[in-house]
């Protein structure tokens, strides 16, 4: 099911996060982060593409958490699928970009930990 592994993705990116700070002071860090955000991002775009391409209809799913008697609801049909396609494409070539300025970054601290936890809050928000 695509819509389980666009959210599995975006957990990655959030611990991708979670990782950057982890590393912040080994040379070449921002380089490996960027990379890995850079090659999610197309993952997640292609996911969506594929979605929006070939599935009409909307996929829900309904994971146990948060209050019990509600649960946590994704959906992904093909306005959010668009929009990802556009949210991911963005994040790639941002990405991109950030592969050659980030080496020349003096303080990779400020944003590096926030960039995949940003790039997988917009992914989130549109599956929500």
């Amino acid at each position: 099911m695509p819509l389980s592994i666009l959210l599995g993705l975006s957990v990655a990116l959030l611990t991708l996060g979670l990782y950057a700070i982890t590393v912040l002071r080994r040379s070449g860090c921002s380089r490996q982060i960027y990379s890995i955000s850079l090659v999610m991002c197309v993952i997640l775009l292609g996911l969506a593409l594929a979605h929006l391409l070939s599935t009409p209809a909307p996929v829900t799913l309904t994971l146990p958490l948060g209050l019990p008697w509600l649960g946590v609801h994704f959906r992904l049909d093909a306005l959010s699928a668009f929009f990802l396609i556009v949210v991911n494409l963005g994040g790639a070539v941002a990405s991109l970009f950030a592969l050659g300025y980030g080496q020349h970054e003096r303080a990779p601290e400020r944003v590096l930990p926030f960039y995949p936890a940003f790039l997988a809050g917009m992914n989130l928000v549109l599956l929500a």
